[in-house]
């Protein structure tokens, strides 16, 4: 059901006497998000924040309807189901360290107790994590005069900052998703997507690193939940077909791994989904990233998994591998969890950037692991039928 204004909302709601209790506090709900809109609104450009206001509120009237519909299937709210979507949701993020992380004198080892203190203050079950490989000039991978990468600065120590964040993962109880390259690796070495023998010298340190550190985890590979080969790989400064073969070269070499692993891939803007997803199988994960606040109209959140059925190969699981975690200084951690578990994806993940500091400015992205936290307690309270016990179970 589609509500374009909160008049039109308000009408609704007298005509529909079908509707589960709790209708006044759904109006009231949708009057005090306009008003948290309209206040965000007061200290942005004045274009940018009526398309905001009227998108973020047109988004919250219809999930409002949404809410309430799925309440009248029990089936829908299913303790077996809650517990699934909060066991795969968590967090996106890149470490302080960002290009250093791995193989340097600055990496995950060298910041082993901050990070580990990162991650029990985060508190959730799944942690996508940016490595960022050979980013930048002062990261842990070696260039030649051409251009070409020639290997780890220290390969060892790229090894055991690996480890560390695995080892960290385990102590928390964090399930990791491990992003190799992020978009801006095209920066500054855009011909690692256009020149073969680049793109495989980059790819066959990607494996040097991978085999080797799995060989030396052993069983704590577990914790690796999947590996993403590269960051919206959409918004790479790089000819189309010269990106989707390096994705393509990239996955194909995890999967030809002595331990293989599950392959995770997302986009920038979901209309682009089209030209990444066929490359995934049976037991992958297709990530979609939306941020509600995103003025492109054309990028438009899909009305549930099933719209993807068309370029989806089967078994594929769907999350939303990134997502806007408040408004100003109000958390909609609450808000998405909502969305995301209504529209059927698998899980979400909570782009942040909570401990990152621009130019002396604060975070963008907040993470409030609290409001997770007791939004899950409030699925779970409100679900219905048995659960069965795990031995992850708290």
């Amino acid at each position: 059901m589609g509500v374009n204004s909160l008049d039109a909302f308000n009408e609704d709601i007298a005509n529909n006497t079908d509707y589960a209790p709790g209708l006044t506090d759904m109006q009231e709900y949708a009057v005090s998000r306009k008003g948290l809109l309209a206040d965000v609104a007061k200290n942005e450009d004045s274009d940018i924040a009526n398309k905001i206001d009227e998108t973020q509120l047109n988004f919250i009237l219809s999930q409002a309807f949404r809410r309430l519909e799925s309440r009248q299937n029990p089936e829908f709210f299913s303790k077996e189901k809650v517990k699934d979507f909060f066991d795969n949701s968590g967090v996106s993020f890149y470490l302080a360290q960002y290009e250093q992380a791995i193989g340097t004198n600055n990496g995950i080892r060298a910041n082993y107790e901050g990070i580990l203190e990162q991650f029990r203050q985060l508190n959730v079950p799944v942690a996508r994590v940016w490595l960022t490989l050979g980013s930048k000039s002062n990261s842990g991978i070696d260039y030649g005069p051409d251009g070409s990468p020639i290997g780890f600065k220290n390969e060892a120590l790229a090894v055991q900052d690996f480890k560390a964040l695995v080892e960290i993962a385990k102590a928390t109880n964090t399930k990791l998703v491990v992003t190799l390259h992020n978009h801006d690796l095209s920066f500054d070495h855009q011909d690692i997507f256009s020149d073969p023998q680049k793109r495989k010298a980059m790819i066959d340190l990607d494996q040097r690193l991978l085999a080797r550190t799995l060989r030396e985890l052993g069983d704590d590979v577990r914790w690796i939940e999947a590996v993403e080969i590269l960051n919206e790989p959409d918004n790479t400064h790089a000819e189309l077909a010269d990106v989707q073969n390096f994705v393509r070269e990239g996955i194909e070499m995890v999967r030809g791994l002595d331990v293989p692993l599950p392959i995770s891939l997302g986009t920038g803007k979901i209309r682009y989904l089209k030209d990444w997803a066929p490359m995934l199988q049976a037991g992958d994960t297709l990530q979609i990233h939306w941020y509600v606040t995103d003025t492109d109209m054309s990028n438009k959140l899909i009305d549930d998994i099933s719209d993807l059925s068309g370029i989806l190969p089967e078994g594929v699981d769907v999350v939303l591998g990134e997502i806007q975690p408040n408004i100003g200084g109000e958390s909609i951690v609450s808000e998405m969890l909502q969305t995301a578990f209504e529209r059927n994806f698998k899980g979400a993940y909570f782009w942040f950037d909570n401990f990152q500091q621009k130019g002396g400015q604060g975070p963008d992205f907040v993470f409030d692991s609290s409001d997770f936290h007791s939004t899950k307690r409030s699925f779970m309270q409100n679900s219905v039928g048995p659960l069965a016990f795990t031995e992850n179970d708290e």
